[in-house]
């Protein structure tokens, strides 16, 4: 994309049922919602659905990483996206780096987790894809 697309609204997230839900404000209407193993995303009037069919897809992949990162487990988002991870710490946050082992054009990159070092919850997710493309 070549312009900053900037969302704001409330996560959800229930780890027992690994239901994930985006609800934004800004754009209103518009969410993300992974719930028993599908993807729901809705932008405007449009709503895409992106089951457990597609597996091994750049969505399917995306929506199991997100859960993954959600629930800590930083070793199951380094193997859905083959990476390697680095980590480091500051006084705030544990933070991992998760590098693709082979360079790809399409698709991510790296991904950079940061999880607050008092209660254990994620506060940042950044994807980068290859082709420069970010999202956090």
């Amino acid at each position: 994309m070549k312009k900053e697309v900037v969302k704001h609204g409330n996560l959800y997230f229930k780890r027992d049922s690994e239901t994930l839900m985006m609800s934004y404000t800004d754009p209103t209407g518009d969410y993300s919602l992974v719930k028993e193993g599908t993807m729901y995303v809705r932008r405007g009037e449009k709503t895409m659905i992106f089951g457990k069919a597609q597996k091994d897809g750049k969505m399917s992949v995306f929506k199991s990483s997100l859960i993954h990162a959600m629930k800590g487990d930083v070793e199951a988002v380094a193997a859905e996206n083959e990476a390697d991870i680095s980590s480091e710490q500051n006084a705030s946050q544990y933070v991992f780096t998760l590098t693709r082992r082979e360079a790809k054009k399409i698709g991510v990159s790296q991904i950079t987790l940061s999880y607050d070092k008092a209660t254990g919850a994620l506060v940042v997710l950044k994807i980068e894809e290859g082709n420069g493309n970010h999202t956090t």
